[in-house]
């Protein structure tokens, strides 16, 4: 028996949103699903407790807590409990802007960050049934799925959030030295590994190079200065986010933003009226 449920009346005007929950709940003992066709929607199903079995594409998938899939609409599979009870949580979901943010390679995955998804997955059942209740679910789906995708394992058997975590002594190094010159290597002796693993550790956290997470935060510094201090001239602006020469400054923002730190400035310079 399914318990603490919402099932949603799917109207036109929730199939026009990017992300729409169609049911969520939590199943305090699962039981056999087949479903020879699949659902309509995306289907999202998590252990708690217990143990089951996922049967898709000739295969045979064990499901233990901490564990879960997400299958695509028409995917063909059954699933069923091996341990009881066999404590899952569900979310059926749909939109057209599911494809564009939601793909991690694999149907079945562990979660590394259990509380999290947990507290997550609550945000969306919890939501009030009123007349805003379909677009603040929206959101919280939208929010979970952005969410999961850093807490699921990877290669490595850590989430990218986990490598965040790991890399947090660097990036607070670098948040609070980005004015100055850094290199790799001073880098990579805070954590005692080398320069080419913090490499593929930046990449597998960030999808960039330390040098490109570095370029980031000092423009998003340079941005703050540009919109806030009209006392700094460019060149001193350029010379406290750690970039000496005011022409590479010139060069490496107008490159990223596609327009130079003055036009930038006269855009959006707050002034005093």
């Amino acid at each position: 028996m399914r318990e603490d449920s919402y099932f949603a009346v799917v109207t036109e005007e929730m199939k026009a949103l990017p992300f729409y929950v169609v049911t969520v709940g939590v199943c305090k003992n699962e039981k056999h699903v087949y479903r020879p066709k699949g659902i309509e929607d995306y289907l999202l199903l998590y252990c708690a407790k217990g143990e089951g079995v996922l049967h898709i594409d000739s295969k045979e998938e064990k499901i233990t807590p901490g564990m879960g899939f997400c299958l695509p609409p028409g995917m063909r599979h059954h699933y069923y409990a091996k341990t009881e009870p066999w404590e899952t949580r569900w979310i059926t979901f749909s939109g057209m802007g599911v494809e564009q943010v939601f793909s991690f390679g694999t149907n079945v995955f562990k979660v590394t960050h259990a509380k999290l998804y947990e507290k997550l997955f609550w945000e969306i059942l919890n939501v009030p049934n009123n007349e805003w209740g379909v677009e603040l679910r929206s959101v919280a789906l939208y929010n979970l799925l952005i969410h999961l995708k850093k807490c699921i394992a990877i290669d490595t058997n850590l989430s990218v959030l986990d490598i965040q975590q790991q890399l947090a002594p660097i990036t607070d190094y670098i948040k609070e030295n980005y004015q100055k010159p850094l290199e790799l290597g001073e880098l990579a002796k805070i954590l005692d590994i080398t320069p080419s693993h913090l490499c593929r550790l930046f990449k597998a956290a960030y999808n960039a190079r330390p040098f490109e997470y570095i370029t980031r935060l000092r423009l998003q510094k340079a941005k703050e200065l540009l919109a806030s201090r009209s006392d700094l001239s460019i060149g001193q602006i350029s010379l406290q986010v750690g970039y000496p020469s005011p022409s590479y400054f010139n060069m490496l923002f107008k490159r990223q933003e596609a327009i130079t730190p003055a036009t930038f400035r006269s855009l959006y310079l707050r002034r005093i009226i």
